[in-house]
């Protein structure tokens, strides 16, 4: 895994490089992204970078993890309950785990599923996830036995 501080100046150079803007704002959500244990969503970052930058705004929250998602910096996870878009600051190839109960998300990393064949005549494929819905072992009694 890439250091925080490393990732961060890679994607600065980038934004400088293709001359977009590189702002407190911007490297704040990032970090915060970067740093987080579990899938937040775009108002649980800006609630965490607003204590930090208070003048911060909600748009510039949802346009910056926009950007990361568009330069590959992050993922987004859009769950079929229609909840909120959860962000992944993760790089590193893995899938992901939602309990269906009470919507924890994990992470998941199997050697299987990285060699998965890419379906004929769909076009050429660069990436895949794959996500396994269920109930976890919190909440499904059934296996705390």
């Amino acid at each position: 895994m890439v250091p925080v501080k490393a990732r961060v100046n890679a994607w600065t150079a980038r934004l400088r490089q293709q001359g977009r803007r590189v702002t407190a704002a911007r490297l704040a959500v990032f970090e915060a992204l970067i740093q987080a244990r579990r899938h937040p969503t775009a108002d649980e970052i800006y609630r965490q970078v607003r204590q930090r930058l208070p003048s911060i705004s909600r748009a510039t929250v949802y346009n910056t993890l926009d950007t990361l998602v568009e330069d590959r910096e992050a993922g987004v996870l859009l769950e079929e309950s229609s909840g909120p878009a959860r962000f992944d600051g993760k790089r590193e190839r893995h899938d992901h785990f939602v309990c269906r109960r009470c919507g924890r998300i994990e992470d998941l990393h199997a050697p299987a599923l990285d060699r998965l064949p890419a379906p004929r005549g769909v076009g050429r494929v660069d990436s895949h996830s794959v996500t396994f819905r269920g109930v976890c072992r919190r909440c499904d009694t059934t296996l705390r036995r």
